[in-house]
């Protein structure tokens, strides 16, 4: 089962029991992650400015995430 699913590209790593993804792409859509979180944060690596997201768990363990990534 690969770490993500969904329309942008995105790399994964741990730290300890946190999973850490890299996201890349621009405009809205969503992202399936293999693991199941409801404290779900969105860190923008320009501006270290970090912000909920809106996750929903789904029903064989995974999380599904809507995300609006900026151009460029």
């Amino acid at each position: 089962m690969p770490d993500t699913e969904g329309r942008f590209a995105a790399t994964h790593r741990k730290a300890g029991d946190v999973d850490i993804y890299f996201i890349v792409g621009e405009g809205k859509g969503e992202m399936t992650f293999r693991n199941q979180s409801s404290d779900v944060q969105v860190w923008d690596a320009v501006s270290g400015q970090r912000h909920a997201a809106q996750a929903v768990g789904t029903t064989d363990g995974r999380t599904r995430v809507t995300l609006d990534l900026p151009s460029h």
